[in-house]
């Protein structure tokens, strides 16, 4: 698969949060214009599409490290899930509902160093407190760039050809059997 006769870069992951990446948001740079964001709602289905968690103020601090301050860290224990929300904003987020950056205390961290972090499905994720916790909700498996592997399984069963389901998800591309 090639587009401007330079072989691709074939990102693929598990599910989409309904819509896939557009590389420029997720790079930062047009290097690899056929990952473009792409209608994913097959995924919705999937048993990996939505995921809840829930965590104890103490926890989310806990498993968050070195993203919340030396001070936060040491009181832990006698903050409350809306103090800590309180100093957490989701700063930026893509069409395709993926954070790209976030405010933790004033400091930025993209949304996936934070999925990372807490080892979440995707980084299309949201918070809000609920009962004295913390509720994190997560959409897709994976960093949601170039091919879903369950949207591509749901295409195939439509009877997509696997040419179709490859140029569906990287965009004007070309086959070629041999490359000079």
């Amino acid at each position: 698969m090639v587009y401007d006769a330079e072989y691709i870069r074939a990102d693929f992951y598990r599910s989409s949060a309904g819509y896939t990446r557009n590389a420029a948001d997720f790079y930062g740079n047009e290097e690899y214009p056929y990952l473009k964001s792409t209608d994913c709602r097959m995924d919705l289905p999937s048993e990996d599409f939505l995921k809840v968690v829930f965590y104890t103020p103490e926890k989310f601090i806990e498993q968050g490290g070195d993203l919340f301050s030396e001070e936060t860290r040491q009181a832990a224990a006698e903050k409350t899930a809306a103090e800590l929300l309180s100093v957490i904003e989701i700063t930026k987020r893509e069409d395709a509902g993926y954070v790209t950056e976030l405010s933790v205390e004033g400091n930025l961290h993209s949304g996936e160093e934070v999925r990372l972090a807490y080892d979440w499905n995707s980084s299309a994720f949201s918070f809000q407190e609920v009962d004295g916790e913390i509720r994190v909700m997560t959409k897709g498996l994976g960093h949601g760039l170039g091919l879903s592997l369950y949207g591509a399984n749901e295409l195939a069963k439509e009877g997509f050809s696997y040419k179709d389901i490859l140029k569906y998800f990287y965009s004007e591309i070309e086959f070629v059997t041999q490359y000079d």
